[in-house]
């Protein structure tokens, strides 16, 4: 069923489906509907709905019933949250997508594609990356390690936020610390970090893989 609006406005085509998102004629045993409404480009833009008009899905499709998805969609918990987003190519779900819970705490991302897991960072992972085993608590690390170098002065402006990656192999890459800290005083933060033993990396279950951590150092 089309339905043609004034000038200037693009139609849009409205497409029933069922509980496993197949196309179905009839209204009483849909369980979502489908708006596709066609774009400048060769395109078309797809909303997906439960019948309670609360949005499932939205992306972009090669064709108006949303048979084969292409480039950035994102899926939607029943709550409105967001439950997903990645790329389609050609109907497939490829890369690593992004997923989160109905609270929107992240979970960890999954991998449709031949994704290069050696350059791929991730920001979660099921198995989570931990200091090695002689270093149990690494904030009292740290604060040892700055005072054996009698830098009570970066002790003194804790806490500090810091980000870095922990690579697939164990070692430290990639940091980054707050703005609070002279640069000498960064330097020397940094290079405690990096020389630091390796760590258990991180995966997901089935191969070891690169993961973003955050964390705070305070002056407990």
């Amino acid at each position: 069923m089309f339905v043609f609006v004034s000038s200037g406005i693009r139609a849009q085509e409205k497409i029933w489906l069922d509980s496993k998102l197949y196309y179905t004629e009839n209204k009483k045993d849909a369980s979502y509907y489908l708006i596709s409404e066609k774009m400048d480009t060769s395109d078309y833009l797809i909303g997906i709905y439960r019948m309670d008009q609360t949005i499932l899905m939205t992306g972009s499709a090669i064709d108006s019933r949303g048979i084969r998805f292409n480039g950035l969609a994102k899926w939607y918990h029943d709550n409105g949250k967001l439950e997903s987003e990645g790329y389609y190519d050609n109907g497939t779900k490829t890369g690593a997508w992004k997923r989160y819970d109905k609270d929107g705490n992240t979970r960890p991302d999954r991998v449709y594609s031949d994704v290069n897991m050696n350059n791929y960072i991730f920001n979660s992972a099921l198995v989570m990356p931990k200091p090695p085993t002689e270093i149990p608590d690494f904030n009292k690390y740290i604060k040892n390690e700055l005072a054996k170098r009698q830098a009570f002065e970066i002790i003194d402006v804790m806490p500090i936020n810091a980000q870095f990656v922990v690579f697939r192999d164990g070692h430290i890459g990639e940091i980054k610390l707050d703005g609070t800290l002279s640069r000498d005083q960064h330097q020397l933060l940094r290079g405690i970090i990096e020389s630091m033993p390796q760590w258990i990396p991180g995966s997901n279950g089935t191969q070891t893989i690169n993961i973003r951590i955050d964390i705070v150092f305070d002056n407990r």
